[in-house]
């Protein structure tokens, strides 16, 4: 059984910390909250679960000094100076942020440095979540049935008017209109320190990530933006997105390679469904969609939805949103047993072997 410590306990932490608490082949043995109002609170009530003995904590130092196979790290951004002391003492590390396929993404520097802390502790890191990183290991999975590969494109179409997180939102630019949107600057590229910024790094080194299983080298990452506004208002639980204010955006990062756009993955997030332009697939209205697009031969396309599922369980399940939020948990939690035994560095769905839902089939 391996010793798990969960980092953070916000919308995804709250996810992979009850999977931990249920998982037979995980026992969970510490809990980091950045949120001094959850420190010294039993870790099973901040997910719906029995007391469980763990009391979470904001000491950073015990954390590293404690005993653990692995440490489950799910804030939005890391600080890197932790991260590298967690490695350095051993702890493997599966991350819901980056680390889907750094290489060629990340500078030389820190990649070095990572690589550096994961010789020196003997542990290994890896990044996942539904998008990216699950959706890509489907598409990479589908380019197997292929004779020629000309193109491949990725969406995700999540209807945001569920997931209740104003300040994100509010950073992103959502409730201006487009003219003051676009003078707070631009918002496609990677830069999580400019108003209205996405850090789109994640969504890079998942076009890497396809790219290297494709044997491609990309040349150029070419970042692209489309607001729509709202054709109506838009109530959600924090707010009314009024007439002709942004009210979805769709992002997108493209691989170039010999000057041909070959590898597209691309975000669609909208707060209702009366939006101009309005670029939501009916199904989507009713579930989490990605949608793949292989273009070859033969041409390939795919859909997949995530709703809510007839195992839920309603003490977690809180919102329509959450089935999204436990699939972009889940491939981490899945992926620790096979992290713990990988060796050391950086792995990606490259070099892991294939994983699934081990030992969590309910007779």
């Amino acid at each position: 059984m391996d010793k798990v410590i969960q980092w953070s306990t916000g919308n995804i932490g709250r996810q992979t910390l009850a999977a931990i608490i249920d998982h037979p082949d995980l026992e969970l043995v510490g809990v980091y909250a950045f949120d001094s109002a959850k420190v010294g609170l039993d870790a099973g009530e901040l997910c719906h679960r029995g007391r469980t003995g763990i009391e979470t904590t904001g000491d950073v130092d015990a954390l590293v000094e404690m005993e653990a196979d692995c440490v489950c790290l799910t804030p939005v951004y890391y600080d890197e100076e932790i991260l590298v002391r967690l490695l350095r003492s051993g702890k493997n590390v599966v991350a819901s942020g980056g680390f889907i396929h750094p290489e060629g993404v990340q500078s030389e520097a820190f990649m070095e440095r990572i690589e550096a802390a994961c010789r020196e502790g003997g542990s290994s890191i890896f990044g996942s979540g539904v998008n990216p990183g699950f959706i890509n290991a489907i598409t990479i999975l589908l380019t197997h049935a292929c004779r020629q590969v000309e193109s491949v494109t990725w969406d995700e179409f999540s209807y945001a008017g569920l997931y209740n997180s104003p300040e994100s939102w509010s950073y992103l630019g959502l409730g201006l209109s487009p003219e003051e949107r676009e003078k707070r600057g631009a918002s496609a590229l990677p830069d999580p320190g400019a108003p209205n910024s996405l850090d789109f790094s994640g969504f890079a080194e998942a076009v890497r990530l396809t790219a290297g299983a494709l044997g491609l080298e990309i040349d150029e990452y070419q970042f692209g933006e489309e607001a729509a506004v709202a054709t109506r208002p838009i109530r959600v639980a924090w707010t009314t997105y009024e007439v002709g204010t942004v009210a979805g955006l769709r992002h997108w990062v493209t691989g170039i390679v010999a000057g041909k756009p070959v590898l597209t993955g691309r975000v669609n997030w909208y707060m209702g469904l009366d939006l101009e332009p309005n670029w939501i697939p009916e199904r989507s209205t009713r579930e989490y969609l990605g949608r793949i697009a292989i273009e070859g031969e033969p041409s390939i396309h795919c859909d997949f939805g995530i709703g809510q599922g007839s195992l839920h369980d309603p003490r977690l399940i809180e919102n329509a949103i959450d089935p999204a939020l436990v699939a972009t948990a889940m491939p981490i939690v899945n992926a620790i047993p096979v992290v713990c035994r990988a060796r050391p560095g950086i792995r990606t769905y490259l070099d892991l072997p294939m994983m699934a839902a081990k030992n969590l089939v309910k007779i």
